[in-house]
């Protein structure tokens, strides 16, 4: 009998003491486990896939192993040392994305953005949930990632940690401290990230067809830039019996005081100089409280009422030979986000309400060479009904299906109001050691008032930028067939998948006295074909090794007509020391085709190495990024009314490391490390030139 591969039906007390015999009782000692869907429904069929992971019906359940969380020193640490297949985790950007995927983030069941996931402490986290077929609270998701931390009574922690870079100034210091008291958790975070960058190297040329002549441009520039942003949070989270309510305050500045592009403008034999400087700051309050509250064995209710506003300003100056232009811009937006999910459940099949409520209004007023004051309110609702069943011990369908009321009103114009529907159905067929997964969705898109305006900033002395106030609603249709599996201690993924984007938003140019306008429209389709093949494979306790080949085809039938092919890969190893560990990878040369813009993207291999020494409650760790080669990136662009060729070779893409320091104090009784919560976006509709 295969030790790592087994296929066992059994009941969950068979499988729960299975899995306590699995994993040391050391590991669940004096906490509770905060698991809002593997306590509440019937495992089923379960799929032992290896020593430390399982597949319950939809899902992954992964238990990082002692190295892997000593390794690492934030949540994507630990996610990019379990190496799952299709997987690509950069610590440095904090971004994660699964078979082509964008992937969603949760912890303890409630929603969490980047930052909380940077925060999170290794050592607390019991368990991940990996689900790549998302249901329930997760059912609007692609892939969702959860992880499941220990709970602990008393006591409390203090941790300090920075991260500084060597190649350009870089800096993010954080400092936390949590105190529980019985099911009550008090938390109170602070930090500061700056940056100050020099010499980015930019050129470009560009070609404007305008009625009466030609133009022919070709500039050569540096971009120096600083910015800042600081933060505080204050956190208040109770949990008992399953039940689990969070609130936050919080307050966020980011600022970019200066930043300069200056170069040289060759344009049809003649020679001059330009110069763009912009600043911008925001200032940002926010209020949240999200909650899971059980009314049964069989019966949960989620929700979610939040609240933000901002104060941003932006300006920016634009200077040539005989040419200057600027536009100052102050604005006020506020919104709120309510969200309800009923979630109903037996060992056969399950049921959920969802009702989701966006409502945003900006207010912006912009000076200098086009003055204008405008506001915009936008409400979007939407409601769906979810059906999961299990037809047969192996088949099983997931159907949800719902509709989206979006609404919206430009100062002056006429107001829009659509509804859409949406559909989403999946089948899953189970396999010995994995699954096979056909989804499909059809989806609206919808936009801010950074696309749905009537601002005007001066690029330059031919190119103007623009919004539109009469944008629809666009809509994508996705189908793939998904494949997730296990050999051993090999895990294997595949992924053959087609998109297409119906009336996308794309740049829209034309013609408007002897001046060239870019602005937006819903024009066309986008057809999105792609195939990833990935596999991980465990050697042994010292070293593992995981890695991808994708294809992907894109055809552009829109403002312009073009196709593009790409074929690229990934390839990352962990290597385990004792208390060091070395995690080399290499990603392959890429290029994408940006869907709003539609301009193709080339981006050369990269390359690095993580090392990370740890030891106790002190961590330490040094990121290469690409040390011995300066990566150029292209861009490329191709109208009947304009084209343009770009490339750039900025110091954050390259040739420097970073260095990681963090240490934790912890008082009183050994405590759970609370997840930083912190949203550090801006809701911003300014119309800015990027």
């Amino acid at each position: 009998m295969n030790k790592y591969l087994r296929v066992v039906k059994c009941s969950p007390i068979l499988i729960c003491s299975c899995l306590s015999f699995l994993f040391p009782h050391g590991m669940i000692a004096q906490t509770q486990t905060n698991d809002s869907i593997s306590k509440t429904v019937d495992l089923g069929e379960v799929t032992i896939v290896a020593s430390n992971a399982s597949r319950v019906d939809n899902y992954l359940v992964i238990y990082p192993n002692s190295q892997q969380k000593r390794s690492s020193n934030s949540g994507y640490g630990v996610l990019k040392r379990l190496m799952i297949p299709g997987m690509i985790v950069d610590i440095q950007s904090n971004t994660a994305e699964a078979m082509g995927m964008p992937v969603s983030f949760y912890i303890n069941g409630q929603q969490a953005d980047a930052k909380d996931i940077r925060m999170l402490r290794p050592k607390d986290i019991e368990k991940i949930e990996y689900h790549d077929n998302p249901t329930g609270k997760y059912a609007k998701d692609k892939i969702a990632v959860n992880f499941i931390l220990k709970q602990y009574r008393a006591g409390g922690y203090l941790q300090v940690d920075g991260l500084q870079t060597v190649g350009y100034t870089h800096g993010d210091y954080n400092i936390a401290t949590t105190v529980n008291r019985k099911h009550t958790t008090y938390s109170l975070f602070a930090g500061a990230n700056y940056v100050d960058v020099k010499d980015n190297k930019s050129n470009m040329f560009e070609q404007y067809s305008l009625p009466e002549q030609s133009i022919n441009r070709s500039s050569a520039s540096d971009e120096d830039y600083s910015r800042h942003s600081e933060y505080v949070q204050f956190r208040l989270q109770h949990q008992k019996a399953g039940r689990y309510i969070v609130g936050k305050l919080s307050l966020i500045n980011d600022a970019t005081p200066d930043s300069e592009i200056a170069g040289t403008i060759q344009e049809n034999g003649h020679t001059s100089t330009f110069m763009t400087s912009t600043d911008q700051k925001s200032l940002s309050p926010k209020l949240d409280l999200t909650g899971t509250i059980p009314i049964s064995k069989t019966q949960e209710f989620t929700f979610g009422v939040h609240g933000t506003y901002a104060h941003n300003k932006y300006n920016r100056t634009y200077s040539e030979q005989d040419f200057l232009s600027g536009s100052y811009e102050s604005e006020h937006t506020g919104g709120f986000q309510l969200s309800a999910i009923y979630h109903l459940f037996n060992d056969k099949q399950s049921f959920s309400v969802e009702l989701y409520d966006y409502h945003n209004v900006w207010d912006a007023q912009y000076e200098g060479s086009h003055p204008l004051d405008q506001s915009l309110w936008k409400n979007e609702s939407l409601a769906f009904l979810s059906y999961n069943r299990t037809l047969t011990p192996k088949l099983s369908l997931r159907s949800r299906i719902g509709v989206d009321w979006l609404q919206y009103r430009l100062h002056g114009n006429d107001k829009f109001s659509q509804l859409s529907p949406r559909i989403n159905l999946n089948l899953q067929y189970r396999l010995k050691g994995g699954m096979l997964l056909w989804s499909s969705f059809y989806a609206n898109s919808n936009y801010g008032m950074d696309m749905i305006n009537q601002a005007r900033i001066m690029l330059n002395p031919y190119l103007v930028q623009t919004g539109n106030p009469q944008l629809k609603s666009g809509h994508t249709f996705n189908s793939y067939l998904y494949y997730s599996g296990n050999i051993k201690k090999a895990g294997l993924s595949a992924i053959l998948q087609y998109k297409l984007n119906h009336n996308p938003v794309v740049h829209d140019y034309d013609v408007q006295d002897a001046q060239l306008v870019r602005s937006f429209t819903n024009n066309g389709n986008i057809h999105y074909y792609s195939a990833i093949l990935a596999a991980s494979h465990t050697f042994n306790k010292t070293f593992s090794l995981s890695g991808d080949i994708r294809y992907s085809y894109t055809s552009v039938h829109s403002v312009t007509d073009f196709d593009s092919h790409n074929l690229t890969g990934n390839l990352n190893a962990n290597i385990y020391l004792g208390d060091f560990s070395l995690s080399p990878y290499i990603n392959f040369r890429n290029k994408n085709v940006n869907t709003t813009s539609l301009d193709i993207r080339e981006m050369p291999i990269n390359y690095g190495l993580e090392c990370t020494y740890s030891k106790g409650d002190f961590f330490a760790e040094v990121n290469f990024v690409s040390p011995f080669t300066e990566r150029k990136f292209r861009s490329t662009f191709q109208n009947a009314l304009y084209t343009y060729h770009a490339g750039d070779a900025f110091k954050t893409n390259s040739q420097y490391c970073n260095i990681k320091l963090a240490y934790t104090f912890d008082f009183g009784h050994k405590t759970q490390k609370v997840r930083q919560e912190v949203d550090k976006s801006v809701n911003s509709s300014l119309l800015k030139a990027y």
